[in-house]
């Protein structure tokens, strides 16, 4: 059974498939790019806080996030073994271990900042940053097991889209909370 319209493990296959799941690899550091770039023009220090807190955050959430995304194996496997009733089954079982990571990310984004950054200058900032990254860090391994099921079937140009419109919408939040609109929207900075 071949994923694409070219021959069965060809390398125009193989680019087909893999050319959309690198860009979406590369859409999270994009984010992060963003987040910081538009943080350098707010503030320095708010932006320095998110490079160190967001480092520290990365290293967790990364962890995760690669964990999950390991069900697009057991999809593959059974996609290409015609067993379509299990391909569900381990994009399940990622989603039920995303929101079992709520015990360890909720915790830790309350007391794990003031641990992590103590004694650095920027305490404060690094530590909120820290802690929202936390709090919506199940977001990542969630992404991770949803994408699992359309790229173990073959289906990246979707995950492509999805990664690329998230990117947009980033960027668009950036911009209207962390510097607001003046009458409509107060800034809420970092």
């Amino acid at each position: 059974m071949s994923l694409t319209k070219y021959p069965q493990g060809s390398v125009r296959e193989l680019w087909t498939v893999s050319f959309p799941l690198m860009l979406s690899s590369l859409s999270l550091l994009a984010m992060l790019f963003c987040d910081r770039l538009f943080l350098a023009h707010y503030n320095a220090q708010a932006m320095s806080a998110t490079v160190t807190a967001g480092s520290a955050a990365w290293a967790i959430l990364g962890s995760f996030l690669i964990f999950a995304s390991m069900a697009e194996v057991f999809v593959a496997q059974y996609n290409g073994a015609k067993l379509y009733n299990r391909i569900g089954t381990p994009v399940w079982q990622m989603l039920w271990f995303s929101c079992a990571m709520l015990l360890v990310l909720v915790p830790l984004a309350l007391w794990g900042g003031r641990l992590i950054f103590h004694g650095s200058p920027n305490i404060e900032l690094e530590e909120i940053y820290f802690r929202y990254l936390l709090l919506f860090g199940v977001s990542f391994p969630i992404q991770g097991a949803l994408a699992a099921f359309f790229v173990g079937r073959g289906k990246t140009r979707l995950v492509m889209l999805l990664a690329f419109w998230a990117n947009v919408v980033n960027v668009l939040l950036d911009w209207l909370l962390i510097f607001g609109v003046e009458g409509w929207l107060e800034s809420k900075g970092m």
